[in-house]
């Protein structure tokens, strides 16, 4: 009778421990910041203050350079801005992309909507037309059908999808009007062939563009869902952690938009303990980082939690003149922004900067301060919702084992 009752009270605690391995899907942890900005905006020889532009800018996962054209004439973004154009987008893979307006960033109507419509969507798919009339409608044919083809896996994922897909098709005119947006995503216009990009929580991309025309159409349809799949899938299972490197679009984030999706979620994606969490889980069993082109082979072994990764060790953060990081910043207490200025001795190699090329815009100035990590006090109803959930399991889950020891005293 003693194995009983220890049986009974190891119930609950297993209970809640498989409870507790899904806690966070792929999705959920799309809302999460999992590093540094990924992306630089360079402001040559620019007009309006670099401070203003930073704090415009605020909302975007992204970092403010500022530099003078003469005194740098080999930099990069100098080579590579076009007449018209005022600053130059880079990435950690050395693409760029000229802009007439760093103020116009994040602010088209696909931007807010995508910020917006966030925290009620699956994920987001977006076709990109290209290509001739015939691959379009295959690629029309094949987007219509992921909505009943996810809902046909929803069994086999650890939760409810909860909330459907946005599908959308852009033209060549709204691509043009969003090529920022669609740049940071990798997609470089104009698209040859119809092209689909899927995104999930603060736009973060689920895998590489897939071209979904007459010849790709069966690999490309067998692609497509396995991204899907992956968004619902627990960031326990063991599938490759190559979707925690895929980049994050530039789509606003402001303190009301970061409010709602924190109640939507259940809790809140800017809380250091949160982040702290998910960084520990996705580490689990390693201290190595997983290969970013590892990913499973197919929908089968995605769902079946299987995957075959190898490792290699972690390698020195990229070296990225970092000006002011400005990811997420409206739902953290601001920090000063660092302005770089160009001299005849900079080798642009985005190596920080000796202390005589630089200058900290602040109010104490002369030193910087360290980086901060600050939580918002937006209130959030539905931050303590798992919390309230895990207690009424564990007390169900006693009660349960309560029952069942009682009535196996009664037959003895």
């Amino acid at each position: 009778m003693r194995s009983v009752w220890i049986t009974a009270l190891l119930l609950p605690l297993i209970i809640v421990s498989v409870a507790y391995a899904c806690r966070y899907t792929v999705r959920d942890i799309g809302f999460v910041r999992l590093g540094d900005p990924a992306i630089q905006v360079v402001l040559v020889n620019p007009d309006t203050s670099p401070d203003l532009i930073a704090d415009a800018l605020k909302d975007l996962p992204l970092e403010v350079q500022s530099l003078d054209a003469d005194h740098a004439p080999e930099h990069p973004a100098v080579v590579a801005r076009t007449p018209g154009t005022t600053a130059v987008l880079m990435d950690e893979q050395g693409r760029m992309l000229p802009i007439e307006d760093p103020l116009t960033l994040g602010r088209t109507p696909l931007a807010m909507e995508l910020a917006a419509q966030a925290a009620t969507t699956f994920a987001f798919v977006m076709l990109l037309e290209g290509g001739s009339a015939e691959d379009m409608l295959v690629a029309r044919e094949e987007v219509d059908r992921l909505q009943a083809r996810l809902n046909a896996i929803e069994e086999h994922l650890p939760r409810p999808l909860g909330h459907p897909l946005d599908i959308r098709t852009l033209t060549p005119q709204q691509q043009a009007r969003d090529a920022p947006l669609l740049w940071s995503l990798g997609i470089d216009l104009p698209v040859r062939a119809p092209t689909v990009l899927i995104a999930y929580g603060r736009a973060r991309r689920a895998g590489e563009p897939v071209v979904v025309d007459r010849v790709t159409r069966a690999d490309a349809a067998g692609e497509l869902i396995a991204q899907l799949a992956l968004v619902g899938e627990s960031c326990e299972c063991d599938t490759s952690r190559a979707w925690t490197k895929e980049p994050v679009g530039l789509v606003p984030w402001d303190r009301d938009t970061h409010s709602k999706a924190s109640s939507a979620l259940g809790f809140d994606s800017e809380s250091p303990m949160v982040r702290a969490e998910v960084v520990r889980i996705l580490d689990r069993g390693s201290n190595d980082r997983p290969n970013v082109e590892n990913r499973p082979d197919s929908l089968e072994q995605l769902l079946l939690g299987y995957g075959e990764t190898s490792l290699e060790p972690a390698g020195p953060a990229p070296n990225l003149t970092r000006v002011e990081s400005v990811q997420d910043t409206s739902a953290v207490a601001p920090a000063p922004v660092r302005i770089l200025e160009a001299t005849d001795d900079d080798d642009w190699s985005f190596q920080e900067p000796d202390e005589g090329t630089s200058k900290v815009a602040s109010e104490d100035d002369t030193t910087e301060p360290p980086k901060v990590i600050a939580v918002t006090e937006t209130p959030s109803t539905g931050r303590y919702q798992p919390l309230v959930y895990l207690a009424v399991l564990v007390a169900i889950s006693f009660i349960i084992a309560f029952l069942v020891v009682r009535k196996v005293e009664g037959r003895s």
